[in-house]
Parts: C-alpha cells; structure tokens; sequence
C-alpha cells in the first residue's frame, strides 16, 4: 500500500510535468543532485504533516500537509522573470485540478519565497512554493484519502 501522502506527493509531480519551461525535468525529492544540463528544474516533497481528529467522522484523522514546489533555474539577467513564468505554470497546472483528481479535500498555495544562491556550477534563482494540502483518512487505513 502506499501512503496518502505518496499519492499527493505523486499527482502534484504528474500535475507538474511538461510544462513550458522546466518540461519534465521534474524531481519527486528533495535531495536529487541538479546539474546545470538539468536546469530549469522541479523538485516536489512534502516538508512537514500535523493531524487531528476529525469532527466529520469517527475513527478518522484530519490532515494538513505541506508541500514544497522548488523552482530552479540558471541565473542570468532575465532571472526574475523566468522564475515568475515557472512559478506562473506551476501556479496554473496545481489550480486547475483543485483536489488532485479526489486525493485531497483542497490545495492551496500559501507562500512563495524568491531566493538566488552560487553554491553549485553556476549561479542559479529558486523559487519555493509552498502549499497546503488538506485530506482524510481513517486512523487504520492512512493508504486511501477520503
């Protein structure tokens, strides 16, 4: 079985997979080693989940994960405005299946942060969207949102 978290994890990566810039150099971790032949980029991972029982029904916990959508890309003097069309379609491909094809109740982006760093090959720009995404499951079956 695969845990819930998986599958949202996964949908957000199939949602955004092909799109105009980064294509489908798009990355289910955190942790996957970007080379400049592989930029612009995407990396999806879930940062952190809290849970509560839910007042809907019994024996199910409500739940509210965070998930990263990390943007990379060369920088050069159009830096900015590429990270705002990367954003901009990644934007576009999560809001246009609001419940991740019946995996969660809801998914909504919370923050974006915009930041530059010079650690690997060459400069680059990142932008992290962060976005909350909201489902049930049962306290014994934690494989199928409901």
């Amino acid at each position: 079985m695969t845990h819930a978290r998986q599958t949202i994890r996964e949908k957000i990566v199939t949602n955004v997979t092909g799109l105009g810039l980064t294509g489908s150099n798009v990355f289910d971790t955190k942790l996957y080693n970007l080379t400049q032949a592989s930029l612009p980029a995407l990396c999806v991972y879930a940062e952190a989940e809290s849970s509560e029982m839910s007042n809907i029904t019994s024996n199910t916990l409500d739940r509210s994960l965070d998930v990263m959508v990390e943007a990379y890309c060369e920088q050069n003097d159009q830096i900015e405005d590429t990270l705002d069309t990367i954003c901009e379609q990644i934007e576009e491909a999560i809001g246009a299946d609001p419940t991740l094809t019946s995996s969660c109740a809801s998914i909504v982006l919370t923050n974006t942060e915009i930041d530059f760093t010079s650690l690997g090959e060459k400069p680059v720009g990142i932008a992290r969207l962060s976005y909350t995404v909201n489902y049930l499951t049962k306290f014994t079956d934690s494989s199928n949102p409901l």
